[in-house]
């Protein structure tokens, strides 16, 4: 093994050993907080949660590349039921995203929220890739040039889309 796959190999571990769990557990519980944004709004409440939905964002699109360029399947049984964890949070976030997109009383953080949703449904399709045997053998990682050219929420919506069309199958 050369030095290059020994620093990818550690990136790759660093990744999902520092996924933005902080993040995403801040993220989590204003829940019921939003709702009442005009009495927050003299503490800065606004301009927090627009960081803390950005930092989500930017810290989960570094995590999705970073697996993304370096996606191998993962046959080791403790590193796969960590990225099952990881996934786990990650559909509760998603599922509290999608509540908040859909909220009326949330409707000044949709776009806030809208990043977090595509980020963390991006990143949890390339974790459920990493998993898949059948799905690595048949498709394989994607290539550099794919990787360069990539929009996460571009990404995402695809990924939504093909879901809901093999449902429909």
């Amino acid at each position: 093994m050369g030095l290059k796959d020994s620093v990818l190999r550690l990136s790759v571990a660093c990744s999902i050993a520092l996924m933005p769990l902080h993040l995403n557990a801040d993220y989590l519980k204003f829940d019921k907080d939003l709702t009442h944004i005009k009495e927050k709004k003299s503490n800065n409440f606004e301009q927090f949660y627009k960081n803390l939905c950005e930092r989500i964002y930017i810290d989960t699109k570094f995590n999705f590349l970073t697996l993304a360029h370096n996606q191998k399947l993962i046959k080791d049984e403790n590193e796969a039921e960590k990225i099952k964890k990881q996934i786990k949070v990650l559909d509760k976030v998603i599922d509290t995203a999608q509540k908040r997109i859909n909220n009326k009383n949330q409707e000044m953080f949709i776009k806030d929220n809208e990043k977090v949703f595509y980020a963390c449904v991006a990143l949890k399709n390339i974790l459920n890739e990493m998993l898949d045997e059948d799905f690595m053998k048949i498709v394989g990682k994607m290539s550099k040039e794919e990787l360069n050219n990539i929009d996460i929420v571009k990404y995402a919506k695809g990924v939504l889309k093909a879901q809901m069309d093999s449902q429909n199958v």
